[in-house]
C-alpha cells in the first residue's frame, strides 16, 4: 500500500469517525498516544528469548521425592507382609518421619 493510499484511507476513516461524533481533538489524542506507543516499542530493548528450563524449586523437589520414597517404603512393606516376612523397624521409622514432614 502506497503512502497516498494510506493517507486516503486515513482521511476516509477520520470522516467516518467525525460522522460518529468523534471530535478532531479526540482523534489527535488517539494518534498522539499511538505514535508515542510505537516510539516506545521501537526504542525498547529487544526481548531476550525465553530462558531454558531450569530447576524445580527445592521444596517441590523434596515434596515429590518424599512422596516417592513413602510410596517405595509402603510398597516394600506390603511385599514383606504378603511374603510373611518381618518388616525392618528402620523402614517403619523412616516412613513415620517422612509422613510427619
Amino acid at each position: 500500500m502506497s503512502e497516498a493510499d494510506i493517507l486516503v484511507e486515513a482521511i476516509y476513516k477520520v470522516g467516518e469517525l467525525r460522522k460518529a461524533g468523534v471530535t478532531l481533538e479526540d482523534i489527535h489524542y488517539v494518534l498522539d498516544n499511538l505514535k508515542a506507543s510505537k516510539e516506545r516499542k521501537f526504542h525498547a530493548k529487544p526481548c531476550s528469548p525465553k530462558p531454558p528450563l531450569g530447576l524445580r524449586p527445592r521444596e517441590i523437589f523434596y515434596q515429590q521425592s518424599c512422596r516417592q520414597r513413602v510410596e517405595e517404603i509402603e510398597a516394600a512393606i506390603k511385599r514383606y507382609n504378603d511374603a510373611g516376612w518381618t518388616v525392618p523397624i528402620y523402614w517403619t521409622n523412616e516412613l513415620i518421619s517422612l509422613k510427619r514432614w
